[in-house]
């Protein structure tokens, strides 16, 4: 393992986590939620793992990595109507269901192997 990538992987890292504390922590209203929920979805915290795949040298790697990152955020996106348009019905039965069908979505991709072969 590379140490200087390992070392940029822990620093990007800690920079994000510790921005999400201070913008959670900064104020008792619900901007600093508003803003996290942001910067969680934001594009911009795609380039950090995309640059760090990039170091690899293989194309490959980037367009895969792109790929499943698409695949992820289109069932996010997805989950994140669905538990919209159910909290209008009832709160707890669709945290409940987004919790549940987010389980599934992870369970089977990694039962299938989904990583393996997409």
């Amino acid at each position: 393992m590379n140490i200087n990538r390992f070392l940029l992987t822990v620093l990007s890292g800690a920079i994000i986590a510790g921005l999400s504390g201070l913008i959670i922590e900064s104020g008792g209203n619900k901007s600093p939620w508003k803003i996290f929920s942001f910067l969680w979805a934001a594009p911009i915290l795609l380039f950090i793992p995309v640059y760090i795949s990039y170091m690899t040298n293989d194309p490959d790697i980037t367009r895969a990595f792109l790929y499943h990152a698409l695949i992820g955020s289109s069932f996010t996106t997805a989950i994140i109507v669905f538990t919209l348009f159910m909290m209008r019905i009832n709160v707890f039965l669709s945290l409940t269901l987004n919790l549940i069908s987010s389980y599934i979505i992870i369970f089977v991709y990694f039962k299938y192997k989904l990583y393996e072969k997409i």
